[in-house]
C-alpha cells in the first residue's frame, strides 16, 4: 500500500490559475518552483520558467514568443483549443482557438483563427514572408480593421503579420 500513495520523482506539477473568465487551468511546473505570490498581479510562472517551457516548429515563431515574453506578454500555455496569455494590463487571459492553417510551402503564411475574449469577436492572424502577405491585404476604406505589421529580421528577411 505504501507504494501506491508515494509520487515518482519524475512527476509533473501543476499550479491552478483561474483566468479572466473564470475558467482554471492548470500550468505543469517544474519541482523547484515557488510562485511568488507577494505581488497578485504580477505574472505566476517567471520569464526563466517560461523561457524553458518553449517549442516551436520554427525559429522565428520562437523568437516572437521571447520576445513578447520579454515586453511582459507571456505564453503560459498552449492547448488544441485555447491559449494561455499572461498581458501586462489584464492578468491571465484565456483565448479560444477556432481553427488553424498551418504553414505550408504553397501559401507561405500561417493563419490562426480566435474568438476575441473580450469583444467575443472571430479574429484572424495570419503571419508570413512579405510576397505572401502583402499582396493580399486590401484596405478598402478608412475603417478597415486590417492591420499588417512588417519585421525585419537580423538575417535581412521581412517577416509580415496581419489581423483582422
Amino acid at each position: 500500500l505504501d507504494a501506491l500513495n508515494e509520487v515518482p520523482a519524475h512527476s509533473i506539477r501543476h499550479l491552478t490559475v483561474v483566468a479572466h473568465d473564470g475558467v482554471s487551468y492548470d500550468l505543469p511546473v517544474s519541482e523547484d518552483f515557488v510562485p511568488d505570490m507577494v505581488d497578485p498581479t504580477a505574472c505566476p510562472l517567471s520569464d526563466q520558467t517560461l523561457y524553458g517551457s518553449y517549442e516551436s516548429e520554427s525559429p522565428d515563431e520562437l523568437s516572437l514568443v521571447k520576445a513578447a515574453c520579454e515586453q511582459g506578454c507571456k505564453l503560459l500555455q498552449r492547448g488544441v483549443d485555447f491559449v494561455l496569455l499572461w498581458l501586462p494590463t489584464d492578468g491571465l487571459v484565456a483565448v479560444r482557438v477556432l481553427h488553424i492553417l498551418p504553414f505550408d510551402s504553397v501559401r507561405k503564411r500561417m493563419s490562426i483563427l480566435i474568438r476575441h475574449p473580450a469583444t467575443n469577436e472571430a479574429v484572424l492572424y495570419t503571419k508570413g514572408a512579405d510576397t505572401a502577405i502583402l499582396n493580399r491585404v486590401k484596405c478598402e476604406s478608412k475603417s478597415s480593421h486590417t492591420h499588417t505589421h512588417t519585421h525585419r529580421l537580423n538575417c535581412e528577411c521581412v517577416l509580415c503579420s496581419t489581423n483582422k
